[in-house]
């Protein structure tokens, strides 16, 4: 299975996504992260959890054009990888798409702000234009506070929108920012529960996260 983590909004959880849901996966079988942000978000988290991290999980830097850095990186099991997880950076409209096109499912994190929940459009739109048959994309509502005006309007909002929603939130929890530059071991429970709602929908070839 490909991932990709993107968003076209900063401060949102791409990069902690992105590398919650690649220690899952490497925990079952091969995976690579590939770090899509220019600041490098992904392998500055990997040199700061040094011997934390596992060398069978690698993180490449994305070297263009992504499509020829993909083929070669093993894709079956048979050349020993199964997954790859892509995170990309804010603001990277060309890189968006790259990792849009290349994968079989998209996660969109958009923090429950309204300021966040106001940007969507810009991502939706380069998601929606790279999007290819098969694709299955959603939005992953991030630091979402308990019983909150904003944490109950900005899921309202974005399915008003008519966006794709994953069921699965994020919620703000100190533990969860605390795993940055570390190799979070064990992975908060929320992202297997959105690692299991990827793969359920992947497998049905829903065309986003909708039912």
């Amino acid at each position: 299975m490909r991932i990709a983590v993107t968003s076209a909004k900063g401060g949102v959880g791409k990069t902690t996504t992105a590398v919650m849901l690649a220690a899952l996966l490497g925990q079952e079988r091969p995976t690579v992260l590939i770090d899509g942000d220019r600041q490098g978000s992904a392998l500055t988290w990997r040199h700061q959890a040094g011997e934390q991290w596992p060398g069978t999980l690698p993180v490449e830097r994305w070297t263009d054009p992504l499509h020829e850095q993909l083929t070669r990186v093993p894709s079956g099991v048979h050349e020993g990888l199964s997954h790859v997880v892509i995170d990309t950076g804010p603001g990277d409209p060309e890189r968006m798409r790259a990792a849009v096109a290349a994968a079989d499912v998209v996660v969109i994190p958009v923090g429950a702000r309204m300021l966040d929940v106001a940007q969507l459009q810009d991502t939706a739109r380069i998601v929606a234009g790279a999007a290819h048959p098969g694709l299955s994309w959603g939005v992953l509502l991030t630091m979402r506070r308990g019983a909150t005006r904003s944490g109950e309007i900005a899921p309202a909002v974005i399915e008003r929108d008519g966006f794709p929603l994953w069921a699965t939130e994020v919620p703000l929890r100190e533990s969860i920012a605390a795993a940055a530059g570390t190799y979070p071991s064990p992975v908060p429970a929320v992202y297997r529960d959105l690692l299991e709602e990827l793969r359920e929908v992947n497998a049905e070839g829903i065309t986003d996260a909708a039912r």
